[in-house]
């Protein structure tokens, strides 16, 4: 016999199986099983005792004055109010603080510098790229890696060039 090689070959004599398997009885008769099961674990005595235990807590919780006293004092000094705002608060504050920390460890975008094989920082290219191009064939000459880049290279452990090789 030829070995398959179409993908629609291949497919159909996985899918066959697969259709003749989920039509037998087998399928229908463990799903059947599953469902009675299920059926008489819900009409069983321990779930409802659970359930109306659980009910008899929650009511005796809820009708004791402590609550309905803290109730009313939430609502007196408006502390929903005041929960929330400081909520929404703390939230703010995480967010600004994560995308300042991440800027400040990081310099910013970074882009592959054109015609060289390292990145620089997207903002020092865009607020001048004429200088860097002008600067290109003498950067060429001197080092392959700009002065400004090259403390941040020797900041970040995370830094590396295209052409360096990990250990």
């Amino acid at each position: 016999m030829e070995p398959t090689t179409s993908l629609s070959t291949i497919s159909h004599q996985l899918s066959d199986p697969m259709k003749k398997f989920l039509a037998s009885d087998a399928v229908s008769d463990f799903f059947r099983m599953l469902s009675d099961l299920i059926k008489k674990f819900m009409a069983s005595d321990a779930v409802s005792d659970f359930i109306r235990m659980l009910s008899d807590l929650i009511k005796k919780f809820m009708a004791s004055d402590v609550v309905v006293y803290v109730v009313k004092w939430f609502n007196k000094q408006n502390v929903t109010a005041l929960v929330a705002v400081a909520v929404i608060g703390l939230l703010m504050i995480c967010c600004c603080c994560k995308c300042l920390s991440k800027k400040k460890r990081f310099g910013g975008k970074t882009m592959k510098a054109p015609g060289q094989d390292f990145r620089i920082l997207r903002d020092d290219f865009e607020a001048n790229p004429s200088d860097y191009f002008r600067n290109l064939r003498s950067m060429e000459k001197k080092s392959s890696v700009p002065a400004s880049l090259r403390q941040w290279q020797q900041t970040d452990p995370f830094f590396f060039s295209s052409s360096s090789t990990l250990l």
